[in-house]
């Protein structure tokens, strides 16, 4: 399991989280999937905020839900609730919310042919949460096979932990007090993802595929070491090949984010999902770009 700090607790091995899919359906009102041929097809349409945009196929199963989160549940990440062990227990809910749209967004990335596994956070005090819940979130990363792979390249000791989605590219959905957020993060833990990223952006035509990327995602902010933020659809060529020469693997850390208060999430309802899950299939391209795999710049054949 993933403790708060983003670290791995001792006891990973024996509290992983499950991965296997929780029973729990997300639709929207007025989300429709037809077949043709057994095959699924485009669903349009989303939350108020993607009117007008044209989503890529999303490949997700019939569903329905009550609205996702309330208000209340954002309060529980403030320090009067901790002590009791009470609490725990509806973060235990909120934990198995988070996890059905983890399966989701890991159903639609495999359809795309990218392998994840998803991880959550710890939803209750820890020591190594510094006994207080602050957030919560399920994270999805390179699969067991592309780790390996990894594994095999950097060595016994470089590699010893990535079993952590920190240590890796991931995406992400997360609750805290101040409300929603998802997207994708690279933290100071997956240099060789940063390393990958920046090769591309040191030449062409590296730099024009992710700027293509970029323009492929709306609405999200990209900040890097959680100062400031520049809408990400615009970043270009230019904006990378300057970055290139700034962001240090092992050093810098980068988010690609969207963020909801706690209102917007509630009125959302249960179109908070599906919404969620369609912004991050639209960070594809982008994300395989970034992770690092055997074809990659700085990748080998092994």
């Amino acid at each position: 399991m993933e403790a708060e700090n983003g670290t791995t607790s001792q006891g990973d091995h024996q509290q992983q989280a499950s991965t296997d899919p929780i029973p729990v359906n997300l639709t929207g009102a007025g989300k429709t999937q037809t077949e043709d041929g057994g095959k699924k097809v485009a669903i349009h349409g989303g939350l108020p905020w993607f009117l007008g945009k044209q989503p890529r196929e999303l490949h997700l199963a019939r569903y329905s839900l009550a609205p996702m989160f309330t208000a209340a549940d954002f309060e529980l990440y403030q320090g009067r609730f901790q002590a009791d062990p009470e609490w725990n227990g509806r973060r235990l809910d909120i934990r198995r919310r988070l996890q059905a749209l983890g399966e989701e967004v890991k159903s639609s990335y495999g359809a795309l042919g990218v392998d994840l596994e998803r991880r959550e956070s710890l939803h209750h005090p820890h020591a190594t949460n510094r006994k207080r819940v602050r957030r919560q979130r399920t994270m999805l990363f390179r699969g067991k096979k592309l780790r390996k792979q990894l594994k095999s390249f950097l060595g016994r000791e470089l590699g010893k932990d990535l079993d952590s989605a920190v240590n890796n590219l991931h995406l992400q959905i997360g609750l805290d007090e101040s409300g929603a957020y998802w997207g994708l993060r690279l933290d100071s833990g997956a240099w060789y993802d940063l390393n990958v990223l920046l090769k591309r952006a040191e030449q062409e035509p590296g730099r024009k595929a992710l700027a293509e990327s970029c323009g492929k995602a709306p609405d999200f902010r990209f900040v890097v070491d959680g100062k400031g933020g520049r809408p990400f659809e615009q970043m270009n060529s230019r904006d990378w090949r300057d970055l290139a020469g700034i962001l240090r693997p092992g050093e810098s850390r980068l988010e690609i984010v969207q963020r909801m208060t706690p209102d917007q999430v509630v009125a959302a309802g249960e179109d908070f999902g599906p919404g969620v899950v369609a912004d991050l299939e639209r960070l594809a391209d982008f994300y395989q770009l970034a992770c690092w795999n055997l074809d990659s710049p700085s990748g080998a054949s092994l």
